[in-house]
């Protein structure tokens, strides 16, 4: 019930109040918010993040974070999506309402090396000393690289037949 509909008195006069009518927190976040025509929003905050939102018109959400990441999302209409991240904050896995999914791998350097998805997609990445060895789809595309002592690349050959040789 909005704060104008509480103030209406009986004989129909009301309270002369002045909006909009805001309550914050001690952190400084709206967590309430009531204008004129009696729109209305609540919110919640967690450690300095918007937890969870409803409106007037039926519009809600909420959040949860792990390690400063979302790792959950809903909202009214049965929506949802969730996030899983390895100990570094890479995101491994994503999947949601749609039936839409992803995961990722990467090595000890934090370098993505394999990428897969629910339509289908794959990548896969190799590396040596931090540089990109090799590279393949699920397309059948690939290429290799080689480079020198210097880390200069002095080889390339890719699956369309391409080659550049500088060794």
């Amino acid at each position: 019930m909005s704060i104008k509909k509480l103030t209406k008195f009986s004989n129909g006069n009301e309270l002369d109040i002045e909006y909009p009518i805001e309550l914050i927190d001690k952190d400084g976040n709206t967590v309430y918010h009531e204008d004129e025509k009696g729109f209305i929003y609540k919110a919640e905050y967690k450690d300095g993040k918007e937890v969870f939102y409803e409106d007037s018109n039926g519009y809600w959400w909420k959040r949860e974070y792990k390690d400063d990441k979302e790792v959950y999302f809903e909202n009214y209409d049965d929506r949802w999506r969730k996030y899983e991240y390895d100990k570094e904050g890479n995101e491994v896995y994503f999947e949601n309402s749609d039936d839409q999914w992803r995961k990722y791998e990467y090595d000890k350097n934090g370098k993505e090396t394999y990428y897969e998805d629910s339509d289908g997609r794959w990548w896969k990445h190799d590396y040596k000393n931090g540089k990109e060895v090799y590279f393949e789809t699920e397309d059948e595309y690939w290429h290799k690289r080689e480079y020198d002592k210097n880390g200069n690349e002095v080889y390339f050959e890719d699956s369309t037949g391409y080659i550049e040789d500088n060794r």
